[in-house]
């Protein structure tokens, strides 16, 4: 499967495949010493020892984006992955360009998740309890919320709401903390969950 992903990566000319790796703790190695822009993190199954090895991998290169492959369309699993830093999630039969689309939108900053595997998420989450978390964020917090979720930056939130960053940063501070997170990829993880974020607000592989 490397291989193979190794020779479709390297058909565009803006992808540059620097490493590989066959095991999960080669993986946090080679992205330590290489510090990519992406790693393609291939997870069959997000188990307990999946998940811990992409947590300690962002711990360790905190500036790389991960994206996930995986062959399980499970909601739990989705939400497990991206709770441990994952900035994208894709089931392996992913179409080729869908994956490089996604590829290059995680390298933006974007969080990608394909839209079947996001409305089935929060269908299941829609039917259940949503947690009290939800209703202590302001309009304001729920604004810069949502453009997180878009990918946007920090300096590019404050120049669309008209404030300052430092006003943002507050607002970021004040969302970590409610939803009980450290991070930018955490937060929309835990937002997705609790059913803040529509599912329109979610980057997607789709044009």
């Amino acid at each position: 499967m490397r291989a193979g992903l190794r020779r479709l990566l390297e058909s565009y000319p803006d992808l540059q495949v620097i490493g590989e790796a066959a095991s999960g703790i080669q993986a946090s190695g080679e992205a330590l010493e290489l510090g990519p822009q992406v790693v393609l993190l291939d997870l069959p199954l997000p188990d307990e020892q999946g998940v811990e090895t992409l947590r300690q991998m962002k711990q360790l290169s905190p500036d790389t984006h991960i994206l996930v492959l995986s062959a399980s369309s499970r909601p739990e699993h989705l939400s497990a992955a991206l709770r441990a830093g994952a900035d994208g999630y894709l089931l392996r039969e992913v179409a080729p360009d869908e994956l490089v689309q996604a590829i290059r939108a995680v390298a933006r900053g974007e969080t990608v998740v394909q839209p079947q595997l996001a409305a089935r998420l929060l269908t299941r989450l829609s039917q259940g309890e949503v947690s009290p978390t939800s209703s202590s964020l302001t309009a304001r917090e729920r604004q810069v919320l949502l453009l997180l979720a878009r990918g946007l930056r920090n300096k590019e939130i404050a120049r669309r709401l008209q404030v300052s960053e430092r006003t943002v940063n507050f607002h970021l501070a004040n969302i970590y903390q409610k939803l009980q997170v450290s991070g930018r990829t955490e937060a929309l993880s835990r937002a997705i969950e609790e059913g803040l974020l529509p599912l329109d607000a979610l980057a997607s592989t789709e044009s």
